[in-house]
């Protein structure tokens, strides 16, 4: 650790100090002081000295841009994982239970006696998050006592949970949440700890993704940072979401290509094993971000032996991911369910078939009326209820489009890449948009409902790489003190909101 970070010894206890502190002090505080608006005073300045301390230890080491992102996605995913409570971060109920029967050798959901998604867990795990009774995770630990008496009551327990959508995900989606369940259940964690323990594997496990895929790219690192940390991404990756991994390899799989295309090394045995493994998670996790594996088109033939090599390496891998997808959604599709009233799968899909022009208004009317609300859910937190200043928000996004005009300079990103890329852009969006419009929405509704902008997260680099120049534009250079602080300002103002909306 001391040599990924290149920390002397001092700077290397300032910071464990910060993220102890940033652990246990709000707990502290919350005993001590009584009064309300007293302990958000001092919790909002807690959380300001702890990022200016951060950013000093940036400064001072000069550190590159892959250990700045280590150090402050840390620093802010362990404040997220710690102020947000369980189940405040959208269907984090579903996601547990899933990856908790998984870590007990069970792939595929079950079906109850009235052919609904339902599958066992311990009674005490539903517990923990029954009801939608969303409260600081303060008070879960302050009842840490009552939870411990709870699961000793009811041990060996369990009761029937509702999957809902999330028997349809497959279980590659899950394996660093079952992982961490199955490392709690192994050293006899309390359930509670359980679930903690599930998110900081999870988060863990994006951390590193993330972070090896910043330190191998060559250009856009500024860029692409602010859009990994904006909030809801961070907010995602350290909870018991299946889009932390999704997000995380998708992200790792666009920095690879672009390393390949601005290096144009050979692929060696290793390299093709490592980009068809993330080839084939991609396409296990969600069929919508499937056209992003178009982009091993992009691979530059001297990559490969000659043309021929990397055609038929490429069709093969794109052939293997694709049949893969198609068996989980043979399997998944028994787990269909009709998600609202005047919802039917097989009319809306022959909706959109015989009426194509009429879809495509829809789609527009649809971007029309919530495409701001899209922009704004990416920068959201928790189940979309704290609401931020659009003042914040409008800062924020000018510095982003900022750095992308300004500071895209990539020579190897040329017209033809973008035309493709623009295309993958627009194939992930349509079949985002369509499968929430087959599973969600009645036959010939006139507006897509249930679309939210966590979905467009893996799609974001994309979009960056559009911006990209063959030469640095003129014009004046935000200076990296005033991208990192832009970065910890809004989301230690995300932090401060989360704290104040559940106390």
């Amino acid at each position: 650790m001391k040599k990924m970070l290149s920390f002397n010894n001092k700077n290397l206890i300032i910071y464990f100090f910060i993220m102890l502190l940033s652990l246990f002090s709000f707990l502290i505080l919350k005993e001590q002081v009584k009064h309300i608006n007293i302990y958000l005073i001092v919790s909002f300045t807690v959380l300001i000295v702890e990022g200016l301390i951060l950013f000093y230890l940036m400064q001072e080491n000069k550190l590159k841009i892959e250990k700045i992102f280590l150090l402050m996605a840390t620093f802010l995913g362990f404040l997220y994982m710690i102020f947000i409570p369980l189940n405040a971060v959208p269907d984090e109920y579903g996601h547990f239970y899933r990856a908790y029967t998984i870590s007990e050798g069970q792939l595929i959901s079950k079906k109850n006696n009235r052919d609904e998604n339902a599958d066992y867990v311990p009674k005490s795990a539903a517990h923990i998050y029954s009801g939608y009774n969303l409260s600081s995770s303060f008070d879960y630990f302050d009842d840490l006592s009552d939870e411990l008496n709870y699961e000793h009551e009811h041990k060996n327990e369990t009761v029937a949970v509702d999957m809902a959508g999330q028997a349809l995900f497959s279980p590659v989606c899950y394996i660093p949440q079952a992982i961490g369940i199955l490392i709690g259940r192994i050293l006899h964690f309390p359930m509670l700890l359980i679930a903690y323990f599930c998110r900081l594997v999870n988060f863990t496990v994006w951390l590193l993704v993330t972070y090896f895929s910043i330190k191998r790219l060559h250009s856009n690192k500024f860029v692409f940072l602010m859009l990994i940390l904006l909030p809801m991404g961070i907010q995602q990756a350290a909870s018991c979401s299946a889009d932390a991994l999704t997000n995380s390899v998708c992200f790792a799989f666009i920095t690879y290509i672009l390393h390949l295309i601005e290096t144009k090394n050979k692929i060696s045995t290793k390299s093709f094993v490592l980009v068809s493994t993330m080839a084939i998670i991609i396409s296990m996790c969600k069929i919508v971000y499937l056209p992003l594996c178009l982009m091993l088109f992009l691979i530059p033939k001297e990559c490969f032996k000659n043309k021929k090599d990397k055609m038929i390496k490429i069709i093969g891998l794109l052939s293997f991911v694709t049949i893969l997808n198609l068996i989980w959604l043979k399997i998944s599709s028994q787990f269909l369910f009709q998600a609202l009233p005047g919802v039917n799968e097989q009319e809306q899909i022959k909706f959109i078939f015989t009426n194509p022009f009429q879809y495509l208004f829809i789609l527009l009317n649809t971007i029309q009326s919530n495409g701001l609300n899209y922009l704004l859910n990416y920068s959201s937190i928790a189940s979309y209820n704290i609401e931020l200043s659009s003042f914040y928000f409008a800062i924020y996004y000018f510095i982003i489009f900022y750095v992308m005009i300004f500071d895209s300079f990539n020579k190897n990103i040329t017209k033809k890449i973008k035309y493709i890329l623009t295309f993958i852009l627009l194939s992930c969006s349509l079949l985002i948009f369509t499968s929430i419009f087959i599973q969600w929405n009645p036959v010939g509704n006139n507006i897509i409902e249930g679309i939210q902008g966590r979905y467009f997260i893996p799609l974001l680099p994309l979009f960056a790489l559009l911006f990209s120049r063959d030469r640095k534009n003129k014009g004046f250079q935000l200076s990296n003190i005033m991208i990192y602080g832009s970065i910890l300002v809004f989301n230690i103002y995300t932090l401060a909101n989360v704290l104040q909306f559940y106390l």
